[in-house]
């Protein structure tokens, strides 16, 4: 678990992780367990994620707002809200339903979208040697230069 200090004066931001999807690309392993929960080396997807995003941001994660389908048990919410609680960050549930798409699941967090706001899926793993200074930008994207793009779509 990594934590951060901060100090009075220091910026926030939410993070948004939609995660209604159905992970049938990774059947049978999701049949039990959502994809964003599964273990890689013994750490779930998302928190590789969120952890990412705590030691490379300039900023602190206030917030962690998950947004889930409709048969999300609350043992999955209890799992996320105790990995919000491990980085210091409330948690909110936001769901998805009926399932249409990606910006319809943004858009389902819609009151969740003043201020500053990070969007990351969920099953997306990255990481970076270097703090992002996110200090006046209105929006950032983050992309990778892969050989086959169609493998994983296209930016």
């Amino acid at each position: 678990t990594i934590r951060t200090k901060f100090r009075i004066g220091d910026k926030y931001m939410k993070l948004i992780i939609p995660m209604a999807g159905r992970g049938t690309r990774v059947r049978p392993h999701s049949h039990t367990v959502p994809k964003p929960l599964l273990p890689v080396a013994g750490t779930m997807i998302i928190e590789r994620l969120v952890e990412t995003f705590i030691r490379t941001l300039d900023r602190k994660i206030e917030e962690i707002v998950y947004i889930l389908g409709p048969d999300f048990g609350q043992d999955i919410k209890d799992q996320l809200t105790a990995m919000s609680d491990r980085h210091d960050a409330k948690t909110t549930f936001r769901v998805q339903f009926p399932a249409l798409g990606t910006a319809h699941a943004v858009a389902c967090a819609n009151e969740d979208l003043e201020g500053e706001v990070i969007v990351a899926f969920a099953d997306t793993l990255f990481d970076s040697a270097e703090k992002f200074d996110l200090e006046g930008a209105d929006s950032v994207i983050w992309l990778k230069k892969v050989e086959d793009p169609s493998r994983f779509g296209v930016a």
